[in-house]
């Protein structure tokens, strides 16, 4: 596994670790389903892909300014979703 933005790799280790970290997954995926498709879309950008709010703006045609907005409340309604499912 690689590091993102100098952060350490998760090491999955024991069964257990593997299994909570998959129900975490699993609870992620539908979260993100739950969400507005621009939400996904910033989120997968900024976190997945790993994209600084600059190339964010850049491809969607807005403002950095702008895309901090939409990635802070895309972030706020994955959180509520999270905890919804």
């Amino acid at each position: 596994m690689g590091t993102r933005q100098g952060r350490e790799p998760v090491r999955l280790t024991t069964p257990s670790v593997i299994a909570s970290a998959s129900e975490d997954l699993d609870r992620l995926e539908n979260a993100m389903t739950m969400l507005k498709p621009d939400y996904r879309q910033v989120i997968v950008m900024a976190e997945i892909e790993g994209l600084s709010h600059q190339e964010i703006a850049a491809t969607l045609g807005k403002s950095a300014d702008a895309t901090r907005m939409l990635l802070a409340r895309a972030m706020a309604a994955l959180s509520l979703a999270f905890g919804k499912v």
